[in-house]
Parts: C-alpha cells; structure tokens; sequence
C-alpha cells in the first residue's frame, strides 16, 4: 500500500509542477521536474493521501511544504521542522524590511524529498502558476544534508521576488506586471541581517576590515560583495544592515507627496519604512533595474566618489564608538578603550618632560612627580568609564579600576602604589579582552 502511495505522489508532483524559470540546478540532477505542485493546488483529497503526506500551509496561504516521506524513520520527520523554521524566517524579514505582503496565494512552495545520501542541493524554480501569481519552488532531495545557508538565502530571495511581483501587480491592476529581481548578494546579505547573531558578528568584520585598511574604496564597494567568500558574505550583511537602518531626509520624503487620504496614509506607512533598503526595493517593483550608484549616493548623501568614501569613513566611526552588544564587551570595545589609554598635556604649548606629546600610562609612573604629568592624570580620569557605559561589566571594571590609578597619580602617591594601581588595572583589562574573545571571536 505504501509503494502504491509513492507512485501516486510522485506521478501527482510531476504532473502538476509545470513550467519555470530554472534558477539552480545541480551537476548531474536529470529529474528536477519532480518538485513541487502549482501552489495551491494539493495532490489528492484529504482522504486519499495519508496524514503524513498532506501538505503544511502558513496561515497567510503565503508558504506551503509537502513532503515524500511517508513513514519517517524518527516518527517525526522533516516537514514540520522545515515548515517551522520556513514560516519563521519570513516572519523576520517582514520584520526586518518593514514591508507587507500583498494578498495572494502560495508564493513559496517546499518539496521535501525523502533521500538520505549526502545530497547537498537546494533546487529552486521560479514562475506562475495557473492563478498568474509568481511562485518560487523550492526541491530539498536529501533534506538532512541540505546546504542551509543556501536554503536560507533561497527563501529570502523568494520574499523579495514576490513582494516586487505583487506589488507590481498591484500597481497595474493586473497579474503578470513587469518587475526587476534584487541582486543575489542582496537576497544573502537580507538573510544576514535578520539574524542578530549574524549581523553583529558581520558588523564587527566590518569594523576589522575598517580598522585595518583593508576596505575598498567606498565607490568600489559594490564589487566586493560576493556572498560565496568569508569576506564578501560578511560585507554583503554589513551592508545590507546599513541600508535597512538609513533613512531618507524628512524633505526627501516630503518630496514624494502626501497621501491626504487616512486609509492610504496608513497602508503606505506600513509598507514603507522610508528605508534606503525599502527605496531599492520600490525600484524593482517599479521594473527599474538595481542602481548601485543610487545605492551608494542614498547611504552617504553624496554624489561624489571621494566625499562618499568620507561619509563612509564617518559611519565606520560612528559605529566603532556606538554599543553594538548591550551589556557585552566585543574585542573591538577592549582596543578601543585601550587605544585611549595614554596622557595628553593639558594645553597645547607644553610637553612631558622627556618632550613627548603622548605619554603611556606606565612611562607616567616614572615622572609622576612632575606637576603637567598629574594635572594630565587628573583631566583624563574625569571621563574615562564614559566610554565604556554599557559595554559589559568586566570593562566597566577594568574603566574604573584605571581610574582609580590616575587618581592616585594626580595626587601624587608613591611609585609603587601607582605601580600595584596600574597592574591590577591592566589585569582586568585582560580579563575583559578573554572573556570578549571567547564570545566574539577575534
């Protein structure tokens, strides 16, 4: 009877699955036309197909999963947790975007095979089905080894893809509108900064690769985002992040015109979030090609490349300096804060005593008697722990405990206090730097 059941779905799936634009495919697959049924349109009645082979539906109609396992192994199998984690990724890039998807039909379809080999594929086709709607279908043969960042991405894709359909839809009264694909690096960077582990780790390469030189020059930026190397794909987050959180001058947005209308008001304040990102997106919707250019000019407010590689430069700082991670110190906090850990003479027509101009605080403790070296311990400790508020308990202590030892050195204390101060100071600091290193990462 099980046998009969699998031939009776799989002949079902192949005859129903239709024609689509083949986005993926893998080396070698010659038989991906057994995927998925045209959206909405179930194998068999619910009488016919046994319980663990009726497809799962999200509340929305959005996403639809069926599966080719009739009797899991483990009781369970994959089709709930796909279901799960599918419906639970869009919900975050709605989130995320701000944006509202317009009513329709299945927009995402699942086939979950029933492999168990080491078949890493995510296969994905995407066209209409017979209602005119856009779908993106998306074939997981072996779901157990499934390649997840790929599975990921590919649903992202498919949020964006249908929301630029049915918004263009929408706009022409009609299905089947004109409309433009977001680059497959935004569809990556997109599933990214959903995530907050992601996107904090990425806007913390980000700030490495600043820091060291190692970013392009800004204009360049867009032919360094390749989703398929460690550095690109944290770039493509990074940058994603920045366009979803910049938003458009209140006299930009002004300019688009004001709906007097309270309900079309309302619906328009929903969809768009005024977003660099949500400005992309209407393009494309629009049937306007992704502008990178437009991309780069709306993030800094500059058209020209050199004023936008210093825009640039203002917002790496802003963010080197902001508390990416309330109540933890990343490693990039601990340098930071390190960095400032030098003596500067309080006015600017006199040095230290050996004629420098920075002074450590360990070489302090060697002219601690000079009154410049303590007048400058004294107006450096006055806002020290300022820079760290917020920052994780470890270096707020390490703050405070480096305080203490300028205090000690305004007034004057002998060498080998000043000496014990400092140790302490420095091993705390230690401390907070392991202690973010093995939450962070270097």
């Amino acid at each position: 009877m099980k046998a009969l059941v699998a031939i009776f779905a799989t002949f079902s799936a192949i005859a129903a699955f239709g024609d689509g634009t083949v986005v993926r495919m893998p080396k070698g697959w010659t038989d991906a036309v057994d995927m998925a049924p045209q959206s909405g349109e179930r194998r068999a009645s619910v009488g016919v197909v046994p319980a663990a082979l009726r497809s799962s539906v999200s509340r929305d109609n959005f996403i639809e999963v069926f599966t080719d396992e009739i009797d899991p192994a483990d009781g369970v199998g994959f089709k709930g947790p796909i279901f799960q984690s599918t419906v639970d990724a869009v919900g975050r890039i709605a989130d995320a975007t701000g944006f509202v998807m317009p009513r329709g039909g299945a927009g995402l379809v699942i086939h979950v095979g029933n492999k168990t080999n080491e078949d890493t594929s995510v296969v994905c086709r995407v066209g209409r089905n017979n209602a005119g709607d856009l779908v993106t279908r998306i074939y997981l043969p072996s779901p157990g080894h499934s390649d997840l960042d790929d599975f990921v991405r590919q649903i992202t894709a498919a949020y964006l893809r249908a929301w630029a359909s049915r918004t263009a839809d929408a706009a022409a009264g009609e299905k089947g509108a004109e409309f433009k694909e977001a680059p497959e690096w935004v569809a990556h960077g997109l599933s990214r900064a959903c995530d907050e582990e992601f996107s904090l780790f990425d806007r913390l390469d980000a700030m490495s690769f600043w820091q060291a030189g190692e970013m392009p020059f800004f204009p360049n930026m867009p032919s360094a985002l390749k989703f398929d190397t460690d550095r690109g794909s944290a770039l493509c987050g990074f940058m994603v992040k920045w366009m979803l959180e910049s938003r458009r001058a209140a006299e930009e947005q002004a300019a688009d015109g004001e709906d007097r209308d309270p309900k079309r008001k309302e619906t328009k304040s929903r969809q768009v979030t005024g977003s660099t990102f949500s400005e992309m997106m209407g393009r494309l919707a629009k049937a306007k090609e992704w502008d990178n250019a437009a991309m780069l000019q709306m993030l800094t407010g500059e058209t020209d490349p050199h004023a936008q590689d210093a825009a640039f430069d203002n917002h790496m700082w802003k963010m080197l300096h902001s508390v990416l991670k309330p109540g933890k110190s990343t490693p990039e906090d601990v340098l930071t804060f390190s960095s400032r850990l030098l003596l500067y003479p309080p006015f600017f027509d006199i040095n230290f005593p050996d004629g420098r101009k920075a002074l450590p605080f360990r070489l302090a403790i060697r002219h601690s008697s000079d009154p410049v070296v303590r007048v400058a311990a004294f107006v450096k400790q006055r806002g020290l722990v300022l820079t760290v508020i917020g920052r994780g308990e470890r270096l707020v202590k390490a703050a405070e405990s480096h305080v203490r030892f300028l205090q000690a050195l305004a007034r004057g204390e002998d060498k080998d206090s000043l000496t014990e101060k400092l140790d302490e100071a420095e091993a705390l600091l230690g401390s907070a730097y392991k202690e973010s290193v093995e939450e962070f990462g270097t």
